[in-house]
């Protein structure tokens, strides 16, 4: 969101790290840049140093095995976010855990939501 605020779409867009999320193709990110645009007017640093610790540092609840065995984390190998895999299955070692090689942050969820979907309903039917 810092990387966002008083820049344009096109500049947002561009900017390194978001090149670095996004990977070869950006373009299925420019809703996510402008929603950002818009709230880095509002968002302090506090704000995203709180996100940031809910994402990699939070204390994770405990839960009995048979609920664990419910979860299912899906990890695309590009974005930051696969950093924490780790940590997840430290905590939860009975879950369901799946890589989506290819796929930067939310790429398969932003940039392929019909084939997401899919996947969803496969996961589900189990």
């Amino acid at each position: 969101m810092k990387k966002c605020h008083g820049k344009t779409e096109e500049e947002a867009l561009h900017d390194p790290f978001v090149k670095k999320l996004g990977g070869d193709d950006v373009e299925h990110f420019r809703g996510m840049v402008r929603e950002f645009i818009q709230a880095s007017e509002f968002v302090t640093k506090e704000d995203i140093k709180a996100v940031t610790e809910i994402c990699y540092d939070c204390p994770l609840p405990s839960f009995k095995e048979e609920t664990q065995k419910r979860f299912f984390f899906l990890f695309s190998k590009g974005e930051p976010a696969h950093m924490s895999k780790k940590r997840v299955h430290k905590n939860y070692p009975y879950a369901q855990y799946k890589d989506y090689p290819g796929n930067t942050h939310c790429g398969f969820q932003v940039s392929k939501p019909e084939q997401y979907a899919k996947f969803l309903k496969q996961v589900l039917k189990g």
